[in-house]
């Protein structure tokens, strides 16, 4: 089969040597390389290791202080006070009693008065008891507002990291669209010049469309992700992360806890805050357990009673005693708060077993996913690299187009790859952070 002569063979066949589509040549070829050379480039602000947006964590925290969970988390902890109050409080008062009666008789009539006044007693150690119910729903109503901080905290991070890489894409997304806009150009002139076949445009126009697509879908995840923040966060709409702010290497994070993962883990689960509730729930629990046990002897009622009989002919001056004698509902009351006091361990001690899996993991992703940052740094610049042997294989006559822009593009996707990396490394180390309340501690 006859070899198809390139453009370039042909015009060196047709002009002697130093002509002027010879120097036409040269010129598109200097600038098809600045071209390309910029294509394979890593993006701005990531020469080098991958940087990450810098977080904001002053505005992070504004946006909780100011955010609708927070307020319900406030008005909670005020209502679980009022209930330790009203745990602490007697709950039985003084009852006044007075009673007026008339006597019919043979001899005659008479009138009968009388006065009371009773009170039911808290009996052993119900006040004492009572006192600590109180004093654990309140230390529980605490923890839960900071409990409330911490997920708060957590979802807003999550969602700030999320945009973050979102911004990240569109930057890349716009740059490729701008290079394959040149890298069209240039095709043009050349098949304007004859020096480049119909199918080398064709080529550069399906590049060129699909990186206007993969623009508008990068686009329309960014757009959709800032609105959500803003909405939910209004405070934070100044510092969201801007696919047109050039990405700053992060520098006021606070240090991370130095020691290996175990250690790190186990502080992770002594801090955790929803452990914190479990087991202040399972203590609860039991001393209510412990309350109704003490149920069991009810509270007897004392009272004074005076009284004038046959219109004050007889007075009557004593004291009242009453006991309620207990029945099968207290009992069966003690079982089931029993019941509940044996689930909140059980409950407790389920969630600290996910803590625990999920501290490990927490405290290992920093440096795992450093190493995956470096690894996929280095396969950027190797892909870089070897777009720039194709881009010189390209000038050279020896590279189709094709080859070039599949180069180019597995070149921008490692380039991506290594900058969503770098966020995805700092989201770890912002995690490791939170869970060690280093970073958004609750407000006190």
């Amino acid at each position: 089969m006859k070899r198809l002569a390139r453009p370039r063979d042909e015009a060196r066949k047709a002009r002697p040597a130093g002509g002027p589509l010879n120097r036409r040549l040269a010129a598109w070829v200097l600038a098809a390389a600045a071209t390309l050379a910029a294509a394979v480039a890593p993006p701005a602000g990531a020469q080098g290791a991958a940087a990450a947006p810098a977080l904001p964590e002053a505005a992070l925290r504004a946006a909780l202080l100011a955010a609708p969970g927070q307020a319900a988390a406030e008005a909670r902890q005020a209502l679980g006070s009022a209930e330790a109050a009203q745990r602490r409080a007697d709950p039985y008062e003084w009852v006044a009693r007075a009673g007026v009666q008339r006597r019919s008789e043979a001899a005659g009539t008479t009138h009968d008065r009388e006065l009371a006044l009773e009170r039911t007693l808290r009996w052993g150690d119900k006040p004492a008891l009572d006192r600590r119910l109180g004093d654990q729903t309140a230390a529980l109503a605490a923890l839960q507002r900071r409990q409330a901080w911490h997920e708060d905290a957590g979802q807003l991070l999550a969602a700030w990291f999320e945009l973050a890489r979102d911004a990240r894409s569109l930057a890349h997304q716009r740059a490729q669209l701008q290079l394959a806009d040149e890298q069209l150009q240039a095709v043009r002139r050349r098949v304007a010049a004859g020096d480049a076949a119909v199918l080398e445009q064709r080529q550069a126009e399906g590049e060129r469309e699909a990186a206007a697509a993969a623009l508008a879908r990068a686009g329309q995840r960014w757009a959709a992700g800032a609105q959500a923040l803003r909405l939910s966060h209004p405070a934070l709409a100044g510092a969201l992360p801007d696919p047109d702010a050039a990405p700053t290497p992060e520098a006021a994070a606070s240090p991370l806890e130095a020691g290996p993962d175990e250690a790190l883990a186990a502080q992770i689960v002594a801090r955790h805050p929803a452990l914190a509730v479990a087991d202040a729930e399972r203590d609860l629990a039991r001393l209510q357990q412990q309350r109704v046990a003490a149920d069991r002897v009810a509270d007897p009622t004392v009272g004074l009673r005076m009284a004038q009989e046959r219109s004050g002919a007889e007075r009557v001056l004593g004291l009242t005693l009453s006991l309620p004698l207990g029945g099968e509902a207290r009992d069966r009351r003690l079982a089931l708060e029993a019941a509940q006091a044996a689930l909140a361990e059980r409950q407790a001690e389920a969630l600290r077993r996910r803590v625990a899996t999920d501290a490990a993991r927490t405290a290992a992703d920093p440096a795992r996913l450093a190493q995956v940052q470096a690894r996929l740094q280095a396969a950027a610049e190797a892909a870089r690299a070897s777009a720039r042997l194709t881009e010189r294989a390209r000038a050279a006559g020896e590279a189709t187009l094709g080859e070039l822009l599949q180069q180019r593009r597995l070149a921008g996707e490692a380039a991506l790859a290594a900058a969503l990396a770098a966020i995805d490394a700092q989201e770890a180390r912002a995690r490791l952070q939170l869970a060690l309340q280093q970073l958004l501690p609750p407000p006190h």
